[in-house]
């Protein structure tokens, strides 16, 4: 749930794979809304989401309920999106916009978000 993990030449390696390479640590520990797809935009960043740790709460929005981005290496740690409370899919970063299926907060009845 908190880090990205590297196999360095994986595909030369299949029958003896190597040791994983730490890339970076700094993600939470929550499992609530943990799970993480990854991608690589045409940036060359990687794009990870961070979840929000409850159904109904106010997380921490400079660490939680974000999209997040980095340089390959672990580096360059910025946030790309805010207010994405459990994203599970994406059709892929593309510029200038990037698509996401995010899902929105739980157990807050049938007639809530409001439409109109």
């Amino acid at each position: 749930m908190n880090r990205i993990l590297r196999f360095d030449d994986i595909e030369a390696r299949l029958d003896a794979r190597p040791k994983p390479a730490l890339v970076t640590d700094r993600f939470p520990r929550e499992t609530h809304h943990g799970q993480k797809f990854i991608r690589f935009g045409p940036d060359g960043r990687l794009y990870v989401p961070v979840g929000a740790p409850c159904n109904i709460c106010d997380p921490d929005p400079a660490r939680y309920a974000l999209i997040s981005r980095i340089q390959p290496d672990g580096s360059g740690y910025e946030v790309f999106a805010r207010g994405v409370r459990n994203s599970v899919d994406s059709t892929g970063i593309r510029a200038p916009r990037n698509c996401v299926h995010d899902n929105g907060r739980d157990m807050l009845g049938d007639d809530l978000p409001r439409t109109s």
